[in-house]
């Protein structure tokens, strides 16, 4: 089944190629989610698997960041000194230039050989649970350098002909306060990427390593031909900007994302140059310069199942500018541990430009993720209790569909209700959907959660970090800006305190109740043009109140049985109204 080498791999091959490929990732996953045991590996899915060619190039890709591993991998250790079952790994943010984005998500890449012919890597990463660091979990609001957040290793090669580096290792999780925990993740990564060179070994004996190579370099080219045409279908010639804010924890916020694009003829430039300086803190975002065509390149994807998302997208732009010492190229040894806030308001701002070039006809802005910490340590056994939980928000609405609700980041998940009472000392009062935090629009942007818990340890403290408080995301075309979260302990008590969105070190005691609100995507479309019973069936639902379907759509119930006041509906609704391209707090022509 090997095709020539002039003209590659017939269609039927790529195809099985392709399927074998996916099929062996999907195994891989399997296997890290069911030997881990991390809770935000096992339980949250905070992981990720996936193949490069053999000069590093992503062959699938589930998120635009982190294209470069195995390029940051090579450059430390030239293909020519690697040996079949060599298994490598770091954590290094700066020394991968980006490639691994904060210290808990950790690097394990090997080669595969056919012969003694390279035909690609293998590589999977986690996030882990405790690296070390100036708190446990290792992330925090608080953190002003990158060692405040953990153990770093530098690329290092941890096993050759069959012998681990037990000294590393040994190091490394001694400066864990699970070490257990940390040990069973480090085993569960290296049989998973052991697992996935056989599988890449077993493609080559297969189709041969000549075919495979050849089908590797046709499925970058495709992506890179299809990409390339449909950036240049979707921006219009001339300049396009589009500004994000960021909110941090530092006294020096908040800042700001502030994107260019200019295509001029078939040449396009993404310009981030005029990006805030690096914060204090640690929301920054150390950003290679394949993520801005990678990620322009993911939101205009056509819904066309022959375009395979890997690293071919990177080359759709001819120019990439970042400056040192900014938001989005800090320099070290910046603290990176929130750098999620900086990813998801720089995908909001190519959406922002995308809304521009098609004159609304593009996504909302979406939510921020929440996380909290919530930790306690028990002097009679010197642990460290530790609860890390990332809670699901709104996705902007689209021009075609309400946005989505309660979703967690990527393919990641909530801890069920039951896991967490059972794994940690808290009773959970409430999980249920906050209403009227979805953008009001003809499409409704997701709803944000509510998730309120008793702690029932003696003493312990929270850190949080909500987004999108101070600055909702935007709606669009109409569409108005979804409503904000927040995080309150003792809440309706004459004891109830609203904590800081990005803050640590915040004291709770045995029996105080924590409810924390996450922020809702931005709607799309003129919300007056929602159907009136599209909006009470959001009454029903749980996901519109009763004042807000008045307030916000117009919409007249009666609070007892639902139904509609079909008058005083169409009052609310009589009169001309009018609205600029985008929403937050107001209707605006430009966010700059």
């Amino acid at each position: 089944m090997s095709g020539s080498t002039t003209s590659g791999p017939d269609a039927v091959t790529l195809g099985l190629v392709r399927g074998v490929l996916a099929s062996a990732v999907a195994e891989i996953e399997t296997l890290i989610e069911r030997t881990s045991m991390s809770p935000f590996i096992n339980e949250k899915k905070d992981y990720d698997a996936g193949y490069t060619d053999a000069s590093g190039r992503a062959l699938l890709l589930r998120n635009p960041v982190g294209a470069n591993k195995v390029e940051a991998l090579l450059d430390i250790y030239p293909a020519e000194t690697m040996q079949h079952g060599d298994i490598y790994w770091y954590n290094d943010c700066y020394a991968s230039q980006g490639g691994v984005t904060h210290s808990p998500d950790l690097v394990f890449i090997s080669p595969a050989f056919a012969g003694d012919t390279l035909v690609g890597f293998c590589e999977v990463f986690g996030h882990f649970w405790d690296i070390g660091g100036m708190r446990p979990g290792s992330l925090s609001p608080d953190a002003t350098e990158i060692f405040q957040e953990g153990i770093i290793v530098p690329p290092v090669r941890v096993f050759r002909d069959g012998q681990w580096n037990e000294d590393l290792i040994r190091l490394f999780i001694r400066n864990s306060r699970f070490p257990e925990m940390l040990e069973g993740d480090i085993r569960a990564m290296t049989a998973a990427v052991q697992m996935g060179v056989t599988r890449l070994v077993e493609a080559a004996e297969r189709f041969g390593a000549q075919t495979l190579r050849q089908a590797m370099d046709t499925f970058l080219s495709q992506t890179t031909e299809a990409l390339r045409a449909r950036v240049r279908e979707v921006l219009p010639q001339g300049t396009l900007r589009f500004a994000e804010p960021i909110e941090t924890s530092s006294a020096d916020g908040p800042h700001w994302i502030r994107l260019e694009v200019q295509r001029d003829g078939d040449s396009v430039r993404l310009d981030l140059t005029e990006s805030s300086d690096q914060s204090l803190g640690p929301a920054n975002f150390l950003m290679h310069t394949s993520v801005p065509p990678l990620a322009l390149a993911q939101s205009v994807l056509p819904q066309d199942s022959s375009i395979v998302f890997n690293g071919g997208a990177a080359d759709i732009a001819d120019v990439v500018q970042l400056r040192e010492g900014s938001i989005v190229q800090p320099r070290f040894p910046a603290a990176l541990g929130s750098r999620g806030s900086a990813w998801q308001r720089f995908a909001s701002a190519i959406q922002g430009v995308l809304a521009q070039a098609t004159e609304g006809d593009s996504t909302a802005a979406s939510a921020n993720y929440c996380l909290y910490m919530l930790r306690s340590f028990d002097p009679a056994t010197g642990r460290w209790l530790l609860v890390t939980d990332g809670m699901a928000s709104g996705r902007g609405a689209r021009p075609y569909a309400d946005g989505s609700d309660a979703i967690y980041h990527v393919g990641q998940k909530n801890y069920p209700i039951e896991y967490i009472e059972m794994s940690y000392p808290v009773r959970l009062e409430e999980y249920s959907i906050h209403p009227d935090s979805g953008g009001p629009g003809l499409h409704r942007g997701g709803c944000g959660v509510v998730r309120e818990f008793t702690f029932l340890r003696p003493a312990g403290q929270i850190a949080i970090r909500i987004d999108n408080v101070q600055f909702p995301p935007w709606g669009v075309s109409g569409g108005m800006s979804g409503r904000s979260g927040s995080i309150t302990i003792n809440p309706g008590t004459p004891q109830a305190r609203e904590l800081a969105p990005m803050s640590d070190g915040n004291a709770v005691e045995e029996g105080d109740v924590i409810r924390i609100l996450t922020s809702g995507g931005g709607g799309w479309g003129d919300p007056f043009l929602r159907t009136p019973d599209l909006v009470r069936e959001d009454v029903l639902g749980g996901f519109v109140s009763v004042e807000g379907a008045r307030r916000d759509y117009g919409v007249v119930l009666d609070p007892q049985t639902f139904d509609i006041d079909i008058a005083l509906t169409k009052e609310l609704r009589s009169g001309e109204r009018s609205h600029k391209l985008f929403h937050r707090d107001g209707y605006v022509d430009e966010i700059w």
